[in-house]
């Protein structure tokens, strides 16, 4: 399990190591020639060129797995696998396999359940996805927003989501629900001109992936998708949210595991 958990030190990928440019305080042109596109968009032939090699998705026995890993990755897990061994280093093979078994039954059940719950997560998250309007060619087309690139040009308008992190290129009376990236229960209002806040809040020239825009519309330039995008990155650097229940129980592991290996060991002892 120690393992495990380390192998996720590398989750993080490689740009978010890297201090993202400021978007938000260049002016239109900059951001443009730094990107080499326009107001009218990128070619195709551009565009091809700037998708990156595809990831091949791990298969659904691996998933599986992960899931499994995952139910078996509790406090109490290692606790009940160290009573086994005792119990197998004193002769007592039955009560050993017994413990052995409830736990291999539990992770299976538990990794099937998880299994299934995220299988239906993605396939509803399919389903809601909408197509994204872009220039390209100067003219416009609805694309996934996973076919988007760096450079591109997209139209948005009131009830829309913003598909990647972009910098304002023309903005008719905009406004923003920005609550699910910056908590702000108001719409924020956009404008065209650099901002040079250190905030995410008021970066009044940017429109950040997952926030909704809530009125007017925007024709916004592509500058960060993905695993760069703002939203992303807090997800990788916040430490993982943990409901009262996980804490409480990892309190009373941390309490009760070592009273409970310091009587193993005193039985053991006495004989």
């Amino acid at each position: 399990n120690g393992i495990r958990l380390a192998r996720q030190v590398d989750a993080l990928p490689e740009e978010l190591r890297l201090d993202p440019a400021p978007w938000h305080a260049m002016d239109v042109e900059t951001a443009l020639l730094r990107l080499d596109s326009s107001t009218e968009g990128l070619t195709w032939q551009q565009a091809r060129a700037r998708l990156p090699e595809p990831v091949p998705e791990p298969g659904a026995m691996l998933h599986f797995l992960d899931a499994v890993m995952a139910e078996l990755g509790g406090p109490l897990v290692p606790v009940l696998l160290a009573g086994a061994g005792l119990s197998a280093l004193t002769g007592a093979l039955l009560d050993a396999g017994l413990i052995g078994a409830v736990v291999a039954i539990n992770g299976m059940v538990g990794g099937i359940q998880r299994y299934r719950t995220e299988q239906q997560l993605r396939s509803l998250d399919h389903q809601e996805r909408r197509k994204v309007r872009c220039l390209r060619d100067r003219q416009e087309v609805a694309l996934e927003p996973d076919a988007l690139v760096p450079g591109d040009v997209i139209l948005l308008e009131a009830g829309e989501v913003v598909p990647a992190d972009c910098r304002l290129l023309e903005g008719n009376h905009l406004e923003m629900d920005e609550s699910s990236l910056t908590g702000e229960s108001l719409p924020v209002a956009k404008r065209v001109r650099p901002s040079y806040s250190v905030t995410l809040a008021d970066r009044s020239s940017m429109l950040y992936e997952g926030t909704v825009v809530a009125v007017g519309e925007a024709k916004a330039l592509v500058v960060a998708r993905k695993d760069v995008s703002e939203s992303r990155r807090a997800h990788y650097l916040q430490p993982p949210a943990r409901s009262g229940v996980e804490s409480r129980l990892d309190s009373l592991t941390a309490l009760t595991l070592p009273v409970a290996a310091f009587s193993g060991i005193g039985v053991m002892i006495s004989g």
